[in-house]
């Protein structure tokens, strides 16, 4: 984290003074562009713009390339959104960015990142609230040793686009011995559970400081969210120090959640019809959306890896509502064989929508989808971006490569 915030920054802009620019490789200043970085040796840097997203950044005195996970914050910052965004060419979309910064009132934040720009945030503080994500590392370090004492750190990851952090309190089980006691009583497996918590945040945009109570199963690393997260936007002038009071309702949040985890085993409800809706049905639409996946199936790495395509012209042809797409993305996981599914849908407003699930000991979803611009777990993460359904295949295909090259 120390070494990210070394090499990253902030940069307050009239949002009037943004431009935008389209990075052609066969235009003269390209060339040129590419030559005086391989001169500086950060020809990487460009290289990997090039293959993304194909545009420039420039703010008064510097020119910046822009990452994949930039262009969210991008479009909202210029007020528009639209499926046709992800079909023009990238020329024809620096224009359009450009014409609509160039009205906008108020100053652009900058999120700059290993020289390439990560975010384009309302400057305002009522728009976009900084929170360090070290200070907010450091703070949950500090509050689960002082309520729970020694806490175990399981696993930590942090892109450009999201930071996700685990800890367990292996010596506090008295936190877990009602719900155990309660399974027990009910004949439930309660299986070997520890309380953990989840950190996540991101500076992108992505989401805010969330806050995440678990029972987790050590072995398996199975786990059970204790009701709601606990949950910090960036916005109205949030601070640390309001970070810090969230983290002061986690210790009764565990007891709490547990306490309703036990009533809702003692209600007596019947929980077969509950099972059959939610786990043995699906609707007609449903089916033929499954069947569609299925049909236009790309299996590679001897049917290991497989990804899955579901396009709005599908989604309207079945006449399917986000009812019938709910957890679609874990289908491709359920073909016997395949240890990493990829689900790639188109969304409503031009974008594309990455899921990854992975087997555990297996590709590394959270990785994959951090090179994307999103982020998550090691076994399920996800990202989203402006792109074709072919660009964003090969996109996806390059960030599986790269995770498996280190």
């Amino acid at each position: 984290l120390r070494e990210r915030e070394e090499n990253a920054s902030w940069r307050s802009i009239p949002t009037r003074a943004v431009r935008f620019e389209a990075i052609d490789e066969g235009s003269t200043s390209s060339k040129v562009l590419c030559d005086w970085y391989r001169l500086m040796g950060k020809e990487g840097i460009l290289q990997d713009t090039m293959a993304n997203t194909k545009l420039l950044l420039r703010a008064e005195d510097a020119l910046y390339p822009v990452r994949s996970c930039a262009l969210s914050t991008i479009l909202s910052r210029a007020r528009i959104s639209g499926h046709a965004l992800s079909k023009v060419s990238k020329p024809v979309l620096a224009q359009i960015l450009n014409h609509c910064v160039s009205v906008a009132s108020g100053n652009a934040l900058l999120r700059l990142s290993d020289e390439k720009v990560s975010a384009m945030h309302g400057g305002d503080e009522s728009e976009y609230a900084v929170l360090e994500i070290p200070a907010m590392f450091q703070a949950v370090t500090d509050q689960l040793e002082a309520d729970f004492g020694n806490c175990q750190f399981i696993s930590g990851h942090y892109e450009h686009a999201m930071m996700t952090a685990i800890w367990s309190f292996p010596n506090n089980q008295e936190l877990v011995e009602a719900y155990e006691e309660t399974a027990k009583k009910h004949s439930v497996s309660a299986g070997q559970f520890v309380p953990a918590l989840r950190f996540s945040t991101s500076d992108v945009g992505i989401s805010g400081a969330n806050l995440y109570p678990m029972l987790m199963e050590e072995k398996s690393g199975r786990s059970i969210t204790l009701g709601s997260a606990l949950c910090l936007e960036h916005s109205n002038q949030a601070s640390v120090a309001d970070f810090k009071k969230q983290l002061s309702l986690l210790y009764p949040k565990y007891g709490d959640a547990i306490a309703r985890l036990g009533k809702l085993m003692e209600t007596g409800i019947d929980v077969y019809p509950i099972n059959r809706l939610h786990f043995r049905s699906k609707s007609l639409k449903r089916l033929k959306l499954e069947g569609q996946l299925t049909a236009g199936m790309e299996l590679r790495d001897n049917g290991e890896t497989a990804l899955v395509f579901l396009t709005r012209a599908m989604i309207d042809a079945i006449g399917a509502d986000e009812r019938d797409m709910d957890n679609i993305s874990a289908f491709v996981g359920q073909i016997e064989g395949v240890k990493n599914g990829v689900t790639l849908k188109e969304t409503v407003d031009g974008q594309i929508k990455i899921s990854v699930r992975t087997d555990p000991g297996d590709l590394n979803a959270s990785k994959v989808c951090a090179l994307l611009g999103g982020g998550g777990h090691a076994a399920a993460a996800g990202a989203a971006f402006y792109a074709t359904m072919d660009e964003a295949r090969q996109r996806v295909l390059d960030a599986i490569q790269a995770v498996r090259n280190g």
